[in-house]
């Protein structure tokens, strides 16, 4: 995972957020679903609200498939998105990791 390559690196931080999820207890699935994978990061909650039926982060970012990955600069903006899973988690990863790269640099 680009998160253990790049964990040493304080200037660089994951966010993993949830969504989408169907289910009627979405947080505790997420949290036992970490726990049973053995991960060690803390995961976020897009739950849907109640009220207008929307995914608040889903919808901010124009999210249209999972997983979406996103880079963000040190001033905020959005530098790369990436959605879905090509089946290599190391092509993965070094795609993220040149595009974490490539946004230090300009930030």
């Amino acid at each position: 995972m680009a998160v253990n390559k790049i964990k040493d690196n304080e200037n660089v931080k994951f966010l993993f957020i949830h969504t989408w999820e169907r289910s009627a207890t979405p947080t505790q699935d997420a949290a036992d679903y970490i726990k049973s994978m053995k991960y060690n990061f803390t995961v976020l909650m897009d739950n849907k609200d109640p009220q207008n039926k929307t995914n608040k982060v889903l919808s901010s970012y124009k999210v249209n498939g999972i997983p979406a990955k996103f880079v963000i600069d040190g001033t905020g903006n959005v530098r790369f998105k990436l959605t879905g899973f090509d089946g290599s988690n190391e092509a993965g990863v070094d795609e993220l990791t040149m595009m974490i790269e490539m946004a230090k640099t300009k930030s």
